[in-house]
């Protein structure tokens, strides 16, 4: 059995930017997903589209955008330059800067590298985003970002224990303990060590966050990441069950930017599984975002499969 575990669950990068890092206001944030849309859809106008996305990766620099800007990343010339951007704006910038500039510059390359199927460059990437993790050591104090992205980084790179070691400090820091269930179950999985993964992804999704609260968002990435698995170890059982369970606790109040995962529901279909789970998921899918195209497409397949 092999894992192809995604770095960007559910369509989207998940992860909390550094304490006191400024947050990325809303007009950024619509401009971002705007050029993004120009630069990555078929008849865009990249041209035009990378150079206005770069002002605004060099204004807002010190901001929490890297969830944001993941997508345009699959673009190799944009990554190049706004690797490029954030280098000489941390170059310049004064001290109380550099922490957040650098946790942006080590996660822009960590997400180039889940777009790069070469093991050699793809190594190279994590190399970078290594390197600007380190310096995170020198210029801040101890924080769950910086440890939870040094679990990333060791995660991808295939050093589970590493990996691990990195999540936990990342609790005892003061991060998200279910978040760090959730990376530790992915580390797991891309080790094949599956029962383990089954067990800290299932603690993910069910364990309450600090306010005594279950995240559904976080629910729903543990729960994909479980069929996914499932899937693999050839459980069609198991994997539409967890699929279905990943939409039960969304509600309509999604963040902006979030795209659902189809690739789970896609490969059960081309292994002849189209049950009411199935079914189930792609309703609550189409419900939730009635302008996914794709899920709309897939939930009329599979409603002519099972007539």
């Amino acid at each position: 059995m092999t894992a192809g575990i995604l770095l960007m669950a559910g369509g989207s990068a998940c992860a909390e930017g550094l304490r006191d890092q400024p947050k990325l206001d809303s007009v950024a944030s619509k401009a971002i997903t705007a050029y993004t849309r120009e630069i990555l859809r078929t008849g865009g106008d990249p041209a035009r589209a990378r150079p206005a996305l770069l002002q605004v990766v060099e204004r807002y620099a010190t901001a929490d955008l890297t969830d944001n800007i993941a997508g345009a990343l699959r673009d190799g010339d944009f990554y190049t330059a706004a690797a490029a951007t954030l280098e000489d704006t941390l170059a310049a910038a004064p001290e109380k800067d550099r922490p957040f500039i650098r946790f942006n510059l080590a996660r822009v390359h960590l997400l180039r590298s889940g777009y790069v199927s070469a093991v050699r460059s793809r190594d190279a990437l994590l190399n970078r985003a290594s390197a600007a993790a380190d310096g995170l050591r020198t210029d801040s104090t101890r924080d769950p970002a910086a440890d939870g992205l040094r679990g990333d980084i060791e995660s991808i790179r295939g050093r589970v224990d590493d990996a691990v070691a990195a999540y936990s400090r990342m609790v005892a820091s003061g991060g998200s303990k279910p978040e760090a269930q959730y990376r530790t179950g992915v580390a797991y999985v891309r080790a094949r060590r599956y029962s383990l993964a089954e067990q800290t992804l299932l603690a993910a999704a069910r364990t309450p966050g600090a306010d005594g609260i279950t995240n559904p968002l976080l629910s729903y990435r543990a729960f994909q990441e479980l069929a996914s698995t499932y899937l693999l170890d050839g459980n069609l059982g198991e994997s539409t069950q967890s699929l279905r369970l990943s939409v039960t606790k969304l509600s309509g109040d999604l963040p902006e930017g979030f795209s659902f995962r189809l690739d789970v529901a896609q490969r059960l279909l081309a292994q002849g599984r189209s049950n009411a789970d199935v079914q189930a998921y792609l309703e609550t899918v189409v419900r939730l975002a009635p302008a996914d195209e794709d899920a709309r497409t897939l939930l009329a397949r599979v409603k002519a499969i099972r007539r």
